[in-house]
């Protein structure tokens, strides 16, 4: 009961912090960013996924539930997204998380070593400046959405006001991914 309690405590705070901060926080989501990493760094200024990124709420996959951190971004996602990943762990890639405005911005991997050291070099909190820097790095992402073609049937099934209305509609579905 000890170590749970200290455990939670502790990235509970470190939540709290990171919301709190004054200064802006860049976070490069570039390979697998899931569960209590995200709760900390949702609340960066800039988010910035690459080609590599997967993102995903997973913790349904071991019977856990999204707690403090992820409780507080999915339902502030746009409606019913938030719903949608907390209960189906789906990964989103960046063309969902720009999309969605989750990111902020696309920046390609290869190129996230340079950008790190103009960001550096800048010696700057400021945010405006800080974004033309990430801005100049900045493209659209070419991979096909994951959530983009199934977005009407996610709308559907998952904009509802109880977990049993969408149970209820994910067996009217009847489609595959229903």
């Amino acid at each position: 009961v000890a170590f749970p309690r200290h455990f939670f405590k502790c990235e509970y705070s470190l939540d709290y912090t990171a919301a709190t901060l004054s200064i802006p926080q860049i976070v490069f989501w570039d390979g697998i960013a899931m569960g209590g990493g995200l709760g900390v760094s949702m609340h960066s200024a800039f988010r910035v996924a690459t080609d590599k990124t997967s993102w995903a709420m997973p913790e349904l996959n071991i019977g856990l539930f999204p707690d403090v951190g992820g409780g507080y971004f999915l339902a502030h996602m746009p409606w019913p997204l938030g719903v949608y990943v907390g209960l189906t762990t789906e990964r989103l890639n960046a063309t969902d998380l720009l999309h969605f405005g989750v990111a902020t911005h696309y920046v390609k991997s290869e190129n996230l070593a340079t950008l790190e050291q103009k960001i550096i070099s800048a010696q700057t909190g400021d945010r405006a400046k800080l974004g033309d820097i990430i801005s100049s790095f900045s493209e659209q992402p070419l991979a096909k959405s994951t959530v983009q073609p199934y977005w009407k049937q996610i709308q559907k099934i998952f904009d509802q006001n109880t977990i049993e209305e969408i149970f209820q509609k994910l067996s009217e579905d009847g489609s595959e991914r229903g």
